[in-house]
């Protein structure tokens, strides 16, 4: 069983055909950046526990408290 694809491109002619493939490979080239960010490395989440640690008590309970009624961890609280 053929796919849409295979069917629409038997249609095409040989011009056409590598015309389509020089514009998928140039899209391709253009999206080469990855689609997402990368996270923390290791060094910086014991980063941001020292700094928690060097906050007072009061400040750091705060941050606990807004960290559980919005629902997000105490790193995102912290950076934000």
């Amino acid at each position: 069983m053929a796919s849409v694809f295979d069917r629409l491109s038997n249609q095409l002619s040989g011009d056409e055909r590598r015309a389509m493939l020089e514009k998928i490979d140039r899209s391709y080239q253009s999206d080469e950046q990855p689609m997402h960010r990368e996270g923390p490395s290791a060094d910086e989440a014991v980063h941001l526990d020292e700094e928690f640690k060097r906050l007072s008590l009061i400040t750091r309970l705060g941050i606990l408290v807004l960290g559980f009624l919005s629902g997000r961890r105490r790193n995102s609280v912290t950076q934000s």
